[in-house]
């Protein structure tokens, strides 16, 4: 099985990305930096005092995890199209 990089990050240069896709990586970019739920004080203090896009939510939004679930899937079915496993 080939390995297939995946990145969860809230900014990355747009050379790497495409880097990342040609090779075919995939980059899911998130509007901003997450901290566990768990956490959701700290991220307050870090948005307000370092003015930064922070949140702790309970879960990832369904619009978001849908992009990521849209390209397994484009990918399983690449694989299986190509006898590959």
């Amino acid at each position: 099985m080939i390995p297939i990089p995946v990145f969860a990050v809230r900014m990355m240069p747009k050379s790497w990305i495409d880097k990342l896709i040609n090779n075919g990586g995939f980059a899911l970019i998130f509007q901003y930096q997450l901290y566990p739920w768990s956490h959701s004080e700290l991220a307050k203090q870090v948005s307000k005092n370092l003015k930064l896009p922070v949140d702790s939510p309970k879960a990832i939004q369904d619009g978001t995890m849908q992009r990521f679930i849209n390209w397994h899937l484009n990918v399983i079915s690449k694989l299986n199209s190509h006898g590959t496993s």
